[in-house]
C-alpha cells in the first residue's frame, strides 16, 4: 500500500465522488419510483445543513407543486371512473385545466 499522502488524498476523493455519484443514481430512481417526499427530504436536508435557503424554498415549492399536480390526476381518474361531471380546480399558479379539442384549428 503506497504511503505518498497525494495518492492517498486522490483514492479518498475518487471515493468520495463514486459514493455522491451513487448516492445522486439513488435518488432519480425514488423520483421515477413517485417517491418524491424521500428525495424531497434528503435534499431538503444537504441544503440546510449547507445555509442554503433560497433551494430550501425552491424545493418546498416544488413538493407542493408535485402534491397538488397528483391530487388533481387523482380527481381526473375518480371522475373518468365514476363518470362525474365536475368543473377541474386551478391548478397551481393560476393556471387552469383547458380541455383542447385537438381535430379543430384554433
Amino acid at each position: 500500500m503506497s504511503t505518498d499522502p497525494k495518492k492517498l488524498l486522490e483514492q479518498e476523493i475518487d471515493k468520495l465522488l463514486s459514493f455522491l455519484q451513487k448516492s445522486y443514481k439513488a435518488r432519480v430512481k425514488w423520483v421515477r419510483q413517485g417517491k418524491y417526499d424521500q428525495v424531497i427530504a434528503s435534499e431538503l436536508s444537504s441544503c440546510l445543513s449547507n445555509g442554503r435557503l433560497d433551494l430550501v424554498e425552491n424545493l418546498i415549492d416544488r413538493r407542493h407543486n408535485i402534491i397538488e399536480f397528483l391530487r388533481l390526476i387523482d380527481q381526473v381518474d375518480y371522475e373518468n371512473r365514476f363518470g362525474q361531471n365536475v368543473e377541474h380546480p386551478p391548478l397551481p399558479n393560476g393556471n387552469e385545466i383547458k380541455e383542447i379539442d385537438s381535430t379543430q384549428k384554433e
